[in-house]
Parts: structure tokens; C-alpha cells; sequence
């Protein structure tokens, strides 16, 4: 999904190495999300930019049940497997190589973690709605549109 890089604030540090960040994105929707880049892609030189992320969405809540209106959440079109496309920059081949899920809304697709959804009997367009704990860059690739 295309992500307007607003903000990118430090996390993690110790004896003067960065280990992670916390990115402020904005969606095509116009929706701002915190996402964090736990690998520490660092992203600061992208502000004001566009890039393609690979977003994983944590669930916290129960698909379709108990949605919390003050929680970030997510609505969408469930489209089973995806991958992250080869050319992206990603951290390791866990992340490359790993089966997700996939649910796709206007702003693009979210990754989801298959034991997030495995007692589940979700079918490709199944319409899905959950609470997010935290999203996580997984992966990406600039495409330098200014705004």
C-alpha cells in the first residue's frame, strides 16, 4: 500500500545505536496510522514522501465481534495468501519467505499473520473487521511522490 511518510520519531536507542522507530503514515484515505518499524528501516530521509509499505496489522480483537470504535481497526475484503514482492527492501528471509494473509480495503492490503486468523474458516471475499494492537512495517520500497 502507498504511505505518506508525515513523521518518524526514534525508539529503541542504547549507547548511542537506533534500534527501531515509530513512523506517522498517512493512508490514501486520508486516515493517520502509527506504524512501527521494528526492523529500523529509519525512513526519517522519506518525510513527505510516498513509499509502498508492506503493513502488518497485529489483531487484538475478534473478527466481527466486540469492535472497539476508539481502537485503530481495520474493514476489509479478505484475499487469502500474499507475498511481498521480491524487489522491496525487507530485513530478513523469515519476513520474505513467511505465508500471509491478506485483507484488502481502499487504502490497499494489510498483512495479516496466519495464526491471527487460523480458527477462522475464512473464503477468499469474506468481508473482515478487527481491532489492531499495532501495525508493523514489514517491508518496502520508495516511489518518491511528493505531495
Amino acid at each position: 500500500m502507498k504511505v505518506l511518510i508525515k513523521d518518524v520519531k526514534i525508539g529503541a536507542k542504547y549507547e548511542g545505536k537506533i534500534y527501531d522507530f515509530f513512523i506517522l503514515g498517512q493512508l490514501k484515505s486520508g486516515l493517520q496510522i502509527r506504524i512501527f518499524d521494528l526492523f529500523g528501516y529509519d525512513l526519517r530521509q522519506y518525510i513527505n514522501l510516498k513509499v509502498n509499505c508492506s503493513i502488518q496489522a497485529i489483531i487484538i480483537e475478534n473478527i466481527n465481534n466486540n469492535i472497539n470504535i476508539n481502537n485503530p481497526f481495520v474493514k476489509g475484503i479478505f484475499v487469502q495468501q500474499i507475498s511481498i514482492p521480491l524487489s522491496w527492501i525487507k530485513i530478513n528471509s523469515e519476513i520474505r519467505d513467511s505465508n500471509w494473509y491478506g485483507v484488502q480495503n481502499n487504502d490497499g492490503i494489510y498483512f495479516i499473520n496466519p495464526s491471527d486468523l487460523q480458527n477462522l474458516n475464512l473464503k477468499k471475499g469474506d468481508i473482515v473487521e478487527f481491532n489492531v494492537g499495532r501495525f508493523d512495517l514489514l517491508a518496502w520500497h520508495p516511489i518518491n511522490e511528493k505531495l
